[in-house]
Order: structure tokens, then sequence, then C-alpha cells
């Protein structure tokens, strides 16, 4: 009786912790807050506008700085849709982004959102998203989305390097926009060729 009692909650969790959501399909970008050159947020900027063109939402660490800004006005820019999940130390009034109570709580629901994962430039917070999400599809835990990596002007080849060799296979890299959403597989009903 307790091995039932312990294994019960045990498979609900692994068959609920990413439930798709219905009905619009979703891209979780993880990026960073802050500002990084020119060319990575024309990268950021596209890759939000491709998302909208291809008639997908786009999920994100909530606000309007940074690198997250830049995709987030490039998904509106295109009358795009979008959904900012954050904590309440991050939380901007004006905003109506989901406040989650914990950075814990946050990664599980970006990950929940989320159909695919698109990772840009960031800082380590960046990088805790990235790695949690790959440690999910290496040991297959819950089945989470594929990742893309956009290693703009290499900024994360000294990372991947670092990745051991049988990981690399449970991510896509590309090197700019262009070509992301189809190397994702994302059906691009309105724009084909889009980003």
């Amino acid at each position: 009786m307790r091995t039932i009692l312990f294994a019960a909650p045990a498979l609900f969790f692994l068959g609920t912790r990413y439930r798709r959501h219905p009905p619009v399909p979703s891209v979780t970008v993880f990026c960073g807050h802050g500002t990084f050159d020119a060319t990575i947020h024309t990268v950021g900027y596209e890759v939000g506008r491709g998302i909208a063109r291809c008639g997908w939402r786009l999920v994100y660490g909530g606000g309007t700085s940074g690198l997250m800004g830049t995709v987030r006005r490039g998904v509106l820019d295109e009358n795009g849709t979008v959904l900012g999940i954050t904590v309440p130390e991050y939380a901007v009034d004006h905003l109506d982004d989901v406040v989650v109570p914990t950075l814990e709580e946050r990664k599980g629901r970006l990950l929940r959102e989320s159909d695919h994962i698109i990772v840009l430039p960031g800082s380590i917070g960046t990088i805790d998203e990235w790695m949690h999400t790959l440690v999910q599809r290496v040991d297959a835990l819950g089945i989470p989305p594929p990742i893309t990596v956009v290693n703009v002007n290499d900024y994360w080849s000294d990372l991947l390097s670092a990745l051991p060799p049988h990981v690399r296979p449970h991510m896509s890299v590309v090197a700019t926009s262009s070509g992301v959403l189809e190397n994702m597989g994302i059906p691009c009903r309105n724009h084909p060729t889009s980003l």
C-alpha cells in the first residue's frame, strides 16, 4: 500500500508536468533582460516578428526591458500575442504578465505553456532555464519541448563546446534568425519563408 501511495503522485506529476495547453501553439523564448549589441537585438526582434507572422504565441519571462523587451516588441509589431510569466520582484505594474511566487514555478510554467523553446543570448538566468529544460530532455522527464539555440555572434559557443557530446543531439543550434522557425518545424501558415 505504501508503494502505491508513493507511485501515484509521481505518475501524476510526470503526466501533467508538460501538459499541452489549448489551443494556441506557443514558443517560449529564454533570453536576457539586459542590453546587448545591435546585432543581437536585431536577431531578437526578427525572431519575435517571425513567431507572430506564423500565428504562434510568444511565452517569455515578462517585462519590457533588454532583449526580452525587444522580442516582445517584435511580436506586438506584427499584432501577435504575448504571455509574460514573471515573479513579484520583476513584475511591471502596467503589464498583464502572469505573476507566480518563485523562480522555480516560473520555469515550470514557461515549459508547460510551450511547444518549443528558443534560447537567445542572456546571462545566468537564461542559462539556468536552458539547462533546466535540457536536463528534462536528456533524462526524458515528462517530454519537455524541443530546444533551438540561436548562437548569434558565437555568443553561446564556449558553453556549447563545454557540453558533453551526448547532450548536443537534444537541441538544434543556428547562428542567425534566418530559418529559426523552419528549423523548429513550426508550420508557418501565413509566411512560409518568414524570419
